[in-house]
């Protein structure tokens, strides 16, 4: 029973994998809205007012995926295993997760 259930902490590796590819749509996203705010700079010469507004949503789409990135590795360096990630990235309970 114990081998068992020590096997079942690779059911964690499902949360990582969708984490994972979370993450990757997110930074895809905050690469087309990057595109998006370029061209809008380029069109406008820089004076439309929606550009401020544009800039920010890039931000907002990077921390997501920041932050799914981090809790994918968080989350495989609690359950599965060591990654050779900074010191100040390593996660040892779930309070350093959260």
């Amino acid at each position: 029973m114990g081998k068992f259930m020590a096997g079942t902490r690779y059911l964690a590796l499902i949360g990582v994998l969708a984490l994972l590819a979370a993450a990757l749509a997110a930074f895809g996203w905050g690469i087309a809205k990057t595109v998006e705010a370029v061209s809008l700079v380029i069109a406008s010469l820089g004076k439309d007012p929606g550009i401020l507004i544009t800039l920010v949503e890039i931000v907002d789409a990077f921390l997501v995926a920041m932050a799914l990135l981090i809790f994918s590795i968080g989350i495989y360096e609690l359950f599965i295993g060591e990654l050779g990630v900074p010191a100040w990235m390593k996660i040892h309970n779930l309070h350093d997760l959260k």
